[in-house]
């Protein structure tokens, strides 16, 4: 269990988490974090993490369904 998980749906968001270093000042306050993103492949946040001590998994739908949902509410998380 995590005290904050942060979703990041595309590139602005995986940028805005790592440029301002908001997850690594969180972990930096004593709480544990997980980042959700749809690539835990993705070099810049996969190095991000290992270096901040951030949790990184994925979230990649692949059922129509949840495809659908996640991309139309993706905007509200």
């Amino acid at each position: 269990m995590f005290d904050i998980v942060y979703i990041v749906s595309h590139g602005f968001a995986s940028r805005m988490v790592t440029q301002t270093n908001l997850l690594g000042k969180l972990v930096q306050a004593g709480k544990s974090v997980a980042l959700i993103s749809p690539d835990k492949e993705d070099i810049v946040l996969k190095n991000y993490c290992n270096e901040e001590g951030v949790e990184l998994y994925e979230f990649n739908p692949s059922s129509s369904f949840w495809t659908s949902q996640y991309t139309d509410s993706r905007k509200y998380f």
